[in-house]
């Protein structure tokens, strides 16, 4: 049975690292955060690509530093190893809030790719 995600606005089946990462971000800890990932994991976001733990938690710290944002998962789709997010976030950015696709790819019980857009 796979985990489920519940928030306000959406309840999502998905597998249960993508699950942890939502539920990571919401607590804002970038130490549980880096544990739904695969050691050779891959996150593109603003135009960089982060590889491995340490590429990946340095990029979640320094994300939250300069944003200070929270994210409102609204909805979402799962598809054999594919979870397809749209998310708002709302922080110190300018266009705040802002809309964005996330796209997870995932293996072995760990995320092994995420694609922020």
């Amino acid at each position: 049975m796979q985990p489920t995600y519940t928030d306000k606005t959406i309840s999502l089946k998905a597998p249960k690292p993508v699950a942890s990462y939502l539920a990571a971000e919401k607590a804002k800890d970038a130490d549980m955060l880096v544990l739904c990932f695969a050691d050779d994991a891959r996150v593109h976001d603003e135009s960089h690509d982060y590889r491995g733990i340490d590429a990946i938690k340095a990029w979640k710290k320094e994300t939250e530093a300069k944003y200070r944002y929270v994210m409102e998962p609204l909805d979402a789709s799962v598809s054999e190893n594919i979870v397809k997010l749209r998310a708002r976030l709302m922080g110190d950015f300018p266009g705040s809030p802002v809309e964005l696709d996330y796209t997870f790819t995932v293996a072995n019980d760990k995320i092994t790719s995420l694609e922020i857009k």
